[in-house]
């Protein structure tokens, strides 16, 4: 019995253990239940509060932003930018309509400077500017992101005003001369006024400036308005000379600021005048001269001795050349503007008409002209007479042909041939028109036959023996044969220096 009660309580100890081991078993596998605890808060820089004052040394600036979803790399994207903005306000420039491309892309330049700065640090991108701090900022899923910079004064006063000239050196080139011509057009300088207008609408072509068509244009109707206001008034009539002779008067005209010539005169004005002239060839050519206007806006051209005979005119043109040169190079999209200017300019012009006549048509004109052949010997005709004749007398001169045989003037000089002239014939005529013509070339060419004349002729006057006139000319003519297209040739070279002999003598 002992014995059985010895062994139940082995038993019921055993049991005891077990389930002591098994309760420590199951309290090591079961999980501590704890209470969340709140993230660890950081206290905030005191710049993040209150910038830092500028000292001496350094002006601070400060750059934040927040992302609601937590997304740190956004809020601090969002922050440089803010920073650089901050910056840029303190620079003091601004992008307008105005503003240059060139300009905004200095801004530009910077701007992404001071950003690669910032996201790398330690680099020195911009001279004397430092990220100082960053402070990132937990709350929730809310991040916030501040960046603190700081700027060496001289560093940033020297950015700020290099930067500064950049933004107003372009608009300047436009806006100054601009808004000088307008105050010189209301002083009534007229002319400087068109200079500044064409000034600045070169800047604005020339100049990566922002709306550059319209301020082209603006500033060409500009000088187009003021050259509107110029006005040139002829002062002198038509005139009538002699050949030969000085006119009896000069050619004036007066420029104003107006259309009549009782208004304001405008003095120092460019004036080309130009006039007609007969060359050594007896073919007319132009002369230019360039005049300013006086203080009382008078222009005056004394016309040199008339060397042809005829109606002509001298012409006054506002000359604003020397101004229209800066605009030979802008692009051609502003050709057609620069064209309607200068087609402007052109019509500011006077045309004083003048005639110039000859006492050639009352003086008694006697004419012999030798003809020769290819061999240079005397053809025994009078056909460059003839042709002479025609065109003197339908000028109205008073020519005919001298019964003198032209045979008569080969070989002798000048001086010889005047005299003998004089001698014979000085009770009928007062000036005597001679002269050789020969022919000096002679093709044949599938039946047509091609002729060259060549001659010269002189014009002098019997009583004083001087030649008042000497001119060599050719002619050439065809002809279905031979007598025909020789003929022609010496008639109508006859006509050519009776022509040419109506136009010049005095």
């Amino acid at each position: 019995m002992k014995s059985i009660r010895s062994k139940w309580m082995i038993f019921v100890w055993i049991g005891i253990q077990v389930l002591l081991i098994l309760g420590v078993i199951s309290c090591a596998g079961s999980p501590k239940s704890t209470a969340p605890k709140e993230p660890e808060k950081k206290t905030p820089p005191e710049w993040v509060m209150t910038p830092p004052k500028e000292t001496a040394q350094y002006s601070f600036f400060v750059g934040s932003a927040s992302d609601p979803r937590g997304d740190a790399a956004k809020a601090e994207e969002q922050a440089v930018y803010n920073l650089i903005a901050e910056i840029t306000r303190y620079l003091g420039v601004r992008v307008t309509s105005e503003t240059t491309s060139e300009a905004k892309a200095t801004l530009d330049r910077f701007q992404a400077q001071v950003t690669q700065q910032v996201k790398q640090e330690g680099s020195a991108r911009v001279a004397g500017f430092r990220v100082v701090d960053k402070f990132i900022q937990k709350e929730g899923e809310r991040v916030s992101v501040y960046i603190l910079a700081q700027y060496e004064r001289a560093e940033l006063e020297k950015e700020k005003a290099r930067i500064a000239a950049i933004f107003q050196e372009q608009v300047d080139a436009v806006a100054i001369p601009e808004a000088k011509g307008k105050r010189l057009e209301t002083q009534g300088d007229l002319f400087g006024a068109i200079r500044s207008y064409i000034e600045a609408a070169v800047a604005a072509a020339t100049s990566k400036v922002e709306n550059a068509e319209i301020k082209f244009e603006r500033n060409i109707n500009n000088a187009k308005r003021v050259v509107s206001r110029i006005g040139l008034v002829p002062l002198t009539k038509e005139v009538t000379g002699m050949i030969g002779d000085p006119l009896p008067t000069s050619f004036k005209a007066k420029v104003v600021d107006g259309q009549g010539e009782s208004d304001p005169p405008v003095g120092g004005a460019d004036i080309q005048v130009s006039y007609k002239e007969a060359r050594s060839g007896g073919r007319p050519t132009v002369r230019t001269v360039a005049l300013k206007s006086g203080e009382d806006g008078i222009v005056e051209f004394k016309h040199p001795v008339p060397t042809f005979v005829g109606k002509e005119a001298v012409v006054m043109v506002l000359d604003l050349s020397a101004y229209l040169t800066p605009l030979e190079n802008v692009p051609r999209q502003y050709r057609s503007l620069v064209n309607s200017l200068e087609d402007l300019i052109l019509s500011k012009r006077v045309d004083i008409p003048y005639t110039v006549v000859s006492r050639a048509k009352n003086i008694p004109t006697g004419i012999v002209v030798l003809d020769l052949d290819a061999a240079g010997n005397p053809t025994g005709s009078s056909r460059t007479v003839a042709g002479v004749l025609e065109a003197l007398t339908e000028e109205g001169f008073k020519a005919l042909s001298v019964s003198l045989d032209p045979v008569a003037l080969k070989g002798k000089g000048d001086s010889e041939i005047i005299r003998s002239i004089a001698s014979q014939f000085g009770d009928q005529i007062e000036r005597i028109v001679f002269g050789t013509v020969g022919i000096d070339e002679f093709i044949e060419n599938r039946g047509q036959f091609q002729v060259r004349v060549t001659g010269t002729l002189k014009a002098a006057d019997l009583k004083t023996g001087q030649v008042v006139y000497t001119k060599r000319m050719l002619k050439r003519s065809i002809g279905s044969n031979a007598e025909a297209a020789i003929g022609a040739a010496f008639r109508n070279l006859g006509i050519d220096f009776g022509k040419d002999l109506a136009r010049s003598l005095p």
